[in-house]
């Protein structure tokens, strides 16, 4: 039999079913429109999900202080005392951040004012009116023998990164060392080709600048042109280098600051030069202030690392009873933890959900085919009786319900389409995140909803010649 004879064959059978068929056509749009607003909607919470993850992935991490006055030399136990106190620390990338000062200043301060009768800005004052720490008013820059004065003072309404408004802005002077990640790899993924001009330091000596701080200096070169020079940091206010005759190995671009630290962070970081100490050098310092952070690779492993959590979204405890022995978290790191275990235990529900629901939609698709089946006994008995072959009679079966299942997707799109524009404005307005349309992940549930179905019609498309001489 023809295919063409097939296909007229199997349209004359719905012409004349029509009560049957739209039954059919009811009943597979409910399951195709199911399936797909299902994956619909996991697809948009799973794009959620990535995206809060992405945008706060600056605050994927636990900190511990380092106390100022600590020695240099103590850094690299330091941070592995942190490692070791991590629960599952597979992936946590440790960073040290500090900023340095001269030997011995901070005991020579502690001997003098005791900060603990005091608040900050009482603290900071005394500090200022001693000297005895770095500002931007006594740091003087000297390249190849041309001396830097800092001129153009940024104010409010400024990037995080812009921190020197006056004469009195503290001066942060940074430690570099390759061992510990200036550039996590958490957050950069080719910092040099992006960020940089020049390269990192890669021996002691050198050092790196950022853009900001040329323009508080007023260096007119362009960074690359920095490249190479020699560089010596003077302390104006004790009449003596900072740092003498360092080699610039690369310029920042301001951008980097602003991936790398949130104003939401408590250890928030502020250094514009990053100095790779000579040998000589190091013994000559000790850390001012400063945190090893551990950055995670997913904010799933951070929530796994936080004890209670699940107890804290339950009202149960309180932040502040969280264990604090791994890592300090800021507020908003929290949130967002907490938010992500929130969005995961409503990922699992959606799952098992959605799983049970979808097998529902099988059975009901099986169902109805077998209702069509049945329906059709008399028309494939007639068939039968006039001789057509069974082979011809499983084809035009299989036509009709390929038929029906256009019909039903057609259907079932148009109303998705509805669905979606009114499930992407609630989105957008309770949520804040404008959902981009999953076609993809949609076009392949419905080739795999298509093939279910034409494999569970294989069966149900054979009738044997003694089953229909029984009717």
């Amino acid at each position: 039999m023809k295919r063409s004879n097939r296909l007229k064959t199997a349209m004359w059978n719905l012409q004349a079913g029509k009560r049957s068929v739209i039954r059919m056509v009811i009943g597979m749009t409910i399951v195709m429109f199911f399936i797909l607003a299902y994956i619909l909607v996991l697809r948009v919470f799973e794009n959620y999900q990535e995206d809060t993850e992405e945008k706060k992935k600056s605050l994927c991490y636990r900190f511990l202080d380092i106390d100022e006055g600590t020695s240099l030399d103590a850094l690299p136990e330091l941070t592995q005392e942190g490692l070791e106190r991590i629960k599952h620390p597979s992936g946590v990338m440790p960073t040290v951040l500090v900023s340095i000062q001269p030997a011995g200043r901070h005991e020579a301060r502690e001997t003098a004012e005791d900060p603990k009768e005091m608040d900050y800005l009482q603290y900071v004052m005394s500090l200022l009116r001693r000297g005895d720490i770095y500002t931007a008013g006594n740091i003087q820059l000297n390249m190849d023998g041309t001396a830097f004065e800092p001129k153009e003072y940024t104010h409010w309404n400024r990037p995080r990164y812009k921190d020197l408004m006056s004469d009195n802005s503290l001066f942060h002077i940074g430690l570099y060392d390759p061992r510990y990640n200036l550039l996590p790899e958490r957050l950069f993924t080719d910092p040099e080709e992006a960020l940089l001009a020049g390269r990192l330091p890669e021996s002691p000596g050198e050092l790196l600048l950022d853009e900001y701080l040329l323009m508080v200096y007023s260096v007119e070169l362009e960074p690359r042109e920095l490249v190479g020079k020699t560089i010596t940091v003077y302390n104006k206010a004790e009449d003596k280098a900072v740092l003498r005759e360092y080699r610039i190995s690369g310029v920042l671009k301001n951008e980097t600051w602003d991936i790398r630290e949130s104003e939401d962070a408590y250890d928030l970081h502020s250094e514009h030069i990053c100095v790779y100490l000579r040998e000589e050098d190091a013994a000559g310092f000790e850390i001012a202030s400063g945190s090893l952070r551990y950055y995670y690779p997913s904010y799933e492993s951070l929530t796994k690392n936080i004890d209670n959590i699940g107890a804290l979204m339950m009202n149960r405890v309180e932040w502040t009873e969280l264990d604090a022995s791994t890592g300090m978290l800021s507020d908003v790191t929290l949130e967002v933890a907490s938010y992500h275990w929130v969005l995961s235990q409503a990922g699992r529900f959606l799952c098992i959900l959605g799983g049970a629901a979808i097998l529902a939609a099988i059975s009901s698709a099986g169902y109805l085919l077998y209702f069509y089946r049945s329906r059709s006994r008399k028309f494939y008995t007639m068939l039968d009786s006039i001789g057509m072959r069974r082979k011809d009679r499983a084809r035009i079966c299989r036509s009709e319900i390929v038929l029906i299942m256009g019909i039903s997707t057609a259907i079932a799109i148009y109303l998705l389409l509805m669905f979606w524009f009114i499930f992407r404005y609630v989105i957008h307005n309770a949520m804040h995140f404008t959902p981009v349309f999953p076609a993809l992940s949609l076009l392949y549930t419905l080739v795999l909803i298509w093939v279910g179905i034409l494999m569970l019609a294989v069966p149900f498309s054979r009738f044997r010649p003694i089953e229909l001489s029984g009717q």
